[in-house]
């Protein structure tokens, strides 16, 4: 099998020292997708890929949510729009309402804040995975607050 070279206007105008153009020339085999993949097994391991589909995410209405954490999470950066700089966000994986979910989480310096508020917690019960909180939330827009009570006496 011979690839078929792909005719540009770039390779219309090259000329090498010979006066033939590229697309005089025959094109080089580069072989089958089989000889190119041969002796190399890449089957999908289904399992592995679905722990990594985003699934749903949590995103708390105002009100009173019972969150029970999954794992420990792991640290990523979040770019919310061209003009900003990547953000540092916590990815935890949670069940609400009998749902496993993703829940984003933005990193902040303040205590008070909803990440201080969980890495202080975290860090009184030697991490998240298999604690349940109560995540309440107030406000909306730029006026959302977030409260974690079992994190309350830590942070005070």
């Amino acid at each position: 099998m011979v690839p078929i070279k792909a005719e540009t206007e770039l390779n219309d105008n090259l000329t090498d020292i010979t006066g033939e153009t590229d697309m005089d020339k025959p094109a080089e085999d580069s072989g089958t997708f089989e000889d190119a993949n041969q002796g190399q097994q890449n089957e999908i391991d289904y399992d592995e890929q679905a722990e990594t589909l985003a699934g749903d995410w949590f995103n708390p209405d105002p009100g009173k949510h019972e969150v029970t954490f999954l794992d420990n999470g792991n640290m990523d950066t979040v770019q919310y729009s061209d003009d900003e700089e990547p953000q540092p966000v916590g990815i935890f994986t949670v069940e609400v309402d009998e749902k496993k979910m993703k829940w984003s989480v933005n990193q902040a310096k303040s205590p008070t804040s909803l990440w201080g508020q969980l890495i202080l917690y975290g860090k009184e019960n030697k991490g998240l995975e298999g604690e349940t909180i109560t995540l309440v939330r107030s406000g909306t827009g730029t006026d959302t607050n977030y409260t974690v009570p079992e994190a309350a006496e830590i942070t005070d």
